[in-house]
């Protein structure tokens, strides 16, 4: 009769480990299934319209403001507007 219980209770703990992995597995395949609601479908439509279009970033995504330091974007303050460099000839008022 001893025997048949130490049985029961090594059985017992079998029985609850796999109960416990069934439900785990239940819970993480509801955490991680898809959404099925409209607005979910009309998303996921929109990440591939985005996805597709010719730039990849959506224009109101846009950072506003100067290009971020080590960027290949020519710098804004390099040379006046209406002026050539080459032709540039210094002021009395520049040569001090």
């Amino acid at each position: 009769m001893v025997s048949a219980t130490v049985v029961l209770q090594n059985l017992a703990y079998l029985i609850g480990a796999v109960v416990l992995a069934i439900v785990l597995g239940v819970a993480v395949a509801l955490r991680h299934r898809r959404p099925r609601s409209m607005e979910a479908n009309v998303e996921s439509f929109n990440r591939g319209l985005r996805a597709l279009s010719p730039d990849g970033i959506p224009r109101k995504r846009r950072r506003k403001g100067p290009p971020p330091v080590g960027s290949a974007a020519p710098s804004r303050t390099a040379i006046p507007l209406g002026r050539d460099v080459r032709a540039h000839q210094p002021t009395e008022a520049e040569t001090g």
